[in-house]
């Protein structure tokens, strides 16, 4: 049970495999897979540290203590891996948020129907997607799927999935909370990392 309470608070922050992707046609492909091998790179190392974070918080504290952990440290323990990995920006974001601090932009929003297209077979199958900032030539962005796995529902599911403490712990630290109700497969986030062009292009 312990490892199933575990799993289900680390899913919240995990990340699919790389079952396919897709490209931009505003990209070169040489740039395009650079872009997706460095995006990939990064996430790694981001879910490596929060999930250590978590092991932590739950040690010590259980279940909530880990809630408390992302409330409070997720967004320093991003922007510390942005720093280490050398990236433009790192960020977590989704249509239905949690957290208002990750709403997303426009072109978040477009990426998002990349990767949920209801008119596509393929969509559960899109787990990268790469693109170049309409408003910044200069940054290249890379974006990841979120989806949900079973053991996800327990804090992202209908209100009976969800342990009573949990429902507690999330109206404390998000009263606007909108990151449940999804059921499993939902695309439920997305990872987004802005890499500079002129470094992927030294790279090559």
């Amino acid at each position: 049970m312990k490892n199933k309470t575990i799993l289900f608070l680390l899913c919240s922050v995990m990340l699919a495999g790389a079952c396919s992707r897709r490209e931009s046609a505003e990209l070169p492909s040489d740039l395009a897979e650079r872009a997706t091998l460095t995006g990939r790179e990064v996430s790694g190392a981001f879910m490596v540290t929060i999930k250590g974070r978590l092991l932590e918080a739950i040690e010590e504290g259980g279940p909530v203590a880990a809630i408390r952990v992302c409330h409070e440290d997720a967004g320093g323990i991003t922007a510390s891996a942005a720093q280490r990995a050398g990236v433009m920006d790192l960020r977590r974001t989704s249509m239905r948020l949690r957290n208002p601090e990750n709403k997303p932009t426009g072109l978040d929003e477009i990426a998002w129907g990349h990767f949920n297209d209801p008119d596509s077979d393929a969509r559960q199958e899109v787990e990268d997607w790469v693109t170049v900032d309409p408003d910044d030539d200069d940054r290249v962005v890379y974006y990841r799927a979120l989806r949900t796995i079973r053991l996800c529902t327990t804090c992202h599911g209908s209100a009976d999935q969800i342990p009573s403490e949990v429902r507690v712990a999330l109206a404390e630290h998000y009263p606007d909370d909108r990151a449940v109700g999804f059921e499993e497969g939902d695309l439920r986030g997305l990872l987004r990392v802005d890499l500079a062009r002129a470094s992927l292009e030294e790279s090559l």
